[in-house]
């Protein structure tokens, strides 16, 4: 059985964690914020409650390492697109969609948990776009759970279509989470939307989505959203240091997905970042290719037939000779640190996963990070490292996914 069968099924359960909330931790009451543009309910094959337990006997007897959660359903869904305020790089007024899936019981008070996806590049592959795929329908249902779940579309998808995707740009997927987050408080103060919220958040993703939620992690620890309390998040398989990255990538004569780098440096190029010039950092003849590729219509496959395996075939020689020495690559090496994730004093639990054969993001991204926040003071009760043993990008998925659900049973 191929993990990627079943990777839908293990993405689920990411937005089911949940950790116990400090008695003196009451949230501030929320503010008004004026970011929500507009709400649509939308049709949802899983809108009643036997439809929703339906979904989860499924879950269980398609993997049978997964709880069968059918009993925990409390109530049918109600999906809604709704499109919000943000900014972009350069202060101008953008406008980002996303999807609000809700418990159809008014009398709930539900934690907001918000899913982080990974890295998509097309348009049609957008949460708000996809609605018939079975995964994304299945992760709608776990608001059936009692759980209010946040899907961002991000920025280059869903209502942002005309703008690059920014990559691994940390302000940008800060700001987007942020907005999205107040857009959905602002739902639930209007009345006009049968949810309540409990002042609840908890954050959650795998591969960029990890690597997303750490950092908004960190920047609503910096700068709470009042009406929240962030609860903790559970963070899989990122690349938190994209100079680390860089490094491993530079020895690669065989990476799987060469896409990742193109679509970072035309993400910080879009941004303003670093210098718009393909040349200077890929060989020929992909630095003439590489401009057409992210159009939101090529998939991430369609992509990588487009260049080679080999770093040192696809980056020009000058990047591999003076990446870290010339002042041409200056701006590079200060996007990629800037963009970085490094450890602080967290005041809520991070949980890191990472599978110890993960040839696409390595497994020392991940143990780095956990032994610099050791190295901070911080305990057991701030950060814990799960090692998937023997698995790699894809198959870590599965495990876990499946250790998230069983703390959650467990908490429960």
């Amino acid at each position: 059985m191929k993990a990627t069968k079943y990777l839908f099924l293990f993405l689920l359960i990411a937005i089911v964690w949940s950790c116990k909330k400090d008695d003196d931790d009451d949230p501030e009451p929320p503010i008004e914020t004026k970011v929500l543009l507009s709400a649509t309910e939308i049709e949802d094959a899983s809108a009643d409650l036997n439809a929703v337990k339906a979904l989860f006997v499924l879950l269980s007897n398609t993997v049978p390492s997964a709880p069968d959660l059918s009993d925990d359903v409390v109530a049918g869904i109600k999906v809604y697109y709704i499109e919000y305020v943000s900014s972009y790089a350069d202060g101008s007024t953008i406008t980002l969609s996303g999807l609000v899936c809700i418990p159809d019981d008014a009398s709930l008070k539900s934690m907001a948990i918000s899913f982080q996806n990974g890295t998509i590049v097309q348009h049609s592959s957008a949460p708000s776009e996809n609605l018939d795929n079975t995964e994304l329908m299945l992760l709608r249902a776990f608001a059936g759970l009692g759980y209010v779940v946040i899907i961002p579309d991000y920025i280059g998808f869903g209502a942002n279509e005309s703008l690059d995707h920014p990559y691994h740009y940390k302000p940008l997927f800060q700001s987007t989470i942020r907005d999205m987050l107040l857009a959905v408080q602002e739902m639930a103060q209007t009345g006009d939307y049968p949810f309540q919220l409990s002042g609840e958040l908890f954050l959650t993703g795998y591969s960029l989505g990890g690597w997303a939620s750490l950092v908004s992690h960190y920047d609503i620890e910096q700068s709470p959203i009042p009406g929240l309390t962030l609860t903790g998040s559970a963070c899989g398989a990122g690349a938190y240091n994209l100079l680390g990255m860089k490094t491993f990538l530079f020895d690669q004569t065989n990476y799987v997905q060469p896409f990742y780098v193109p679509y970072l440096i035309n993400s910080y190029q879009s941004v303003g970042a670093i210098e718009d010039n393909f040349p200077l950092y890929f060989s020929e003849p992909y630095a003439s290719l590489i401009p057409g590729l992210f159009n939101g219509l090529n998939s991430s496959g369609q992509i990588n037939d487009q260049l080679t395996t080999n770093m040192q075939e696809l980056l020009s020689e000058r990047l591999l000779a003076e990446f870290d020495t010339h002042a041409d690559f200056k701006p590079l090496r200060n996007a990629l640190s800037d963009n970085s994730q490094a450890a602080w004093q967290n005041t809520k639990p991070i949980t890191l996963y990472h599978g110890n054969a993960d040839i696409n993001v390595p497994y020392f991204i991940s143990e780095n990070l956990y032994t610099d926040f050791l190295n901070m003071g911080q305990g057991i009760d701030k950060v814990q490292f799960i090692t998937l043993e023997g698995a790699d990008h894809g198959t870590g998925v599965m495990p876990m996914y499946i250790d998230v659900i069983e703390k959650l049973l467990e908490a429960n």
